[in-house]
């Protein structure tokens, strides 16, 4: 008995020493970026999980982001998320939007293959000055951007990495209007409603247009933990400012 209790804690000890450091791979803090907001939060069910979430600015001051959901969970997603979240966010440092993907899918290809894994993506390249989006969304059909009138789903690219070999994911590109709001979440939190449409209905009338990206992602967040959240939960938010808010 007091060797199973021994090993028990032991194993505890390195669960925890494990969500520290996924957790410092998260971002801690937003780049600034004249005229736009942006926040993220990543919430494992258990204490580590396979979703995660990265940006950072490239040498011409554009903006990368990715959020990615590993099926699985616990370690055997979380290693596979850290390797899958270097390659992204090495690629986007050398290639275009679209190359980048291509070559993290290539890259990818014998991790997933031999682990029986795939991998949900969306990894878009936000233009500052004109407010134009390239992504991919490979799989993960879960990006939204939010307006005064509603809400707009982002197409899919093609199917998650891992699941057909040599592949290829289409290069979309939407723009964000001053006052709008790029949304993506991770599957996670279609748990909660019967279906994606009611979960928009509900996104739409709560009129999270008007939140700030902190109040947002913050209550996207709160809402999940009050549920008891089954599955690993990321929002991640970025809003163009309108004008008129940039003046106040």
């Amino acid at each position: 008995m007091a060797g199973w209790v021994e090993r028990e804690l032991a194993l505890q000890d390195e669960l925890d020493r494990a969500a520290q450091v996924q957790q410092v791979l998260m971002p801690r803090e937003a780049p600034h970026v004249d005229g736009y907001q942006l926040t993220g939060r990543c919430v494992p069910t258990q204490a580590i999980g396979g979703d995660f979430f990265a940006w950072h600015l490239l040498d011409d001051e554009q903006l990368q982001l990715h959020v990615a959901d590993v099926m699985g969970k616990r370690i055997p997603a979380a290693l596979i998320a850290a390797s899958v979240r270097a390659m992204l966010v090495g690629a986007a440092q050398f290639n275009d939007q679209h190359k980048s993907f291509a070559r993290v899918a290539v890259a990818s290809q014998e991790l997933l293959c031999d682990t029986g894994a795939f991998v949900t993506a969306f990894s878009a390249r936000p233009d500052p000055a004109t407010g134009r989006v390239q992504y991919v969304d490979a799989g993960h059909g879960l990006a939204f951007v939010f307006t005064a009138d509603g809400c707009r789903r982002l197409e899919r690219s093609g199917p998650p990495l891992g699941v057909f070999p040599d592949d290829t994911w289409d290069l979309h590109s939407t723009v964000l209007q001053p006052g709008e709001t790029l949304v993506v979440v991770s599957d996670g939190f279609l748990d909660f409603f019967p279906s994606l449409e009611e979960t928009l209905d509900r996104a739409v009338g709560a009129e999270i247009h008007r939140l700030t990206v902190t109040e947002l992602v913050d209550r996207a967040v709160a809402f999940a933990r009050s549920q008891g959240h089954p599955d690993d939960v990321t929002a991640v938010a970025l809003g163009r400012t309108a004008p008129d808010a940039r003046r106040a």
